[in-house]
C-alpha cells in the first residue's frame, strides 16, 4: 500500500470574480456610496466630500474624500486587501465612540462595482500628527 502524502495549498480564484462579488452585494451604484461613504464615518471622519466627475460618459470619476483615521502598508496588505477580512468585526466602537456601520468589508467590493480602476490614497493617522487623508477614485 503506498504511502499517503499531505499537501498544503490555497484557495485561488480569477479577478472577474471581484466584480461579479461586488456586483452581487451592491446591485446599484447608490448602494456601493453608501458603503464607501460608511467606510468614512467608520474610520471617524468628520468630513466626507462626494464628487461625481463626468459619469455619464466613459472615463468619468466618482472621487471620495474624507479626513477619518487611515491606513498603514501594512494595514492595508494584511488587512483591506484580504476579503473577508475586516477589523470592524472585532471592533465594538471606533476611536470616537461610532459604532461602526459598514458591512465588514462591502466597501472595497463596492468600489470595484462602480469603476475599471480604484486608485486609493491613504495616510495613517499616526503618520502625519493625527491628521490624515483617505481618498478612493474610481475611473468608469
Amino acid at each position: 500500500m503506498p504511502k499517503a502524502t499531505s499537501t498544503t495549498t490555497s484557495f485561488r480564484f480569477a479577478t472577474d470574480i471581484l466584480r461579479r462579488l461586488g456586483e452581487e452585494l451592491n446591485p446599484s451604484p447608490d448602494q456601493g456610496l453608501l458603503e464607501l461613504v460608511k467606510n468614512a464615518y467608520d474610520a471617524n471622519a468628520t468630513e466626507c466630500i462626494i464628487e461625481l466627475l463626468n459619469t455619464n460618459d466613459c472615463g468619468g470619476l466618482v472621487r471620495i474624500t474624507d479626513d477619518g483615521d487611515g491606513m498603514t502598508s501594512n494595514e492595508i496588505i494584511n488587512g483591506w486587501l484580504i476579503l473577508g477580512k475586516s477589523s470592524k468585526s472585532t471592533t465594538k466602537l471606533t476611536r470616537l465612540g461610532r459604532v461602526p456601520a459598514g458591512n465588514k468589508g462591502l466597501g472595497r467590493l463596492a468600489a470595484l462595482r462602480m469603476g475599471n480602476l480604484v486608485d486609493m490614497t491613504t495616510r495613517s493617522r499616526d503618520a502625519i500628527a493625527g491628521r490624515s487623508i483617505w481618498r478612493r477614485t474610481l475611473r468608469i
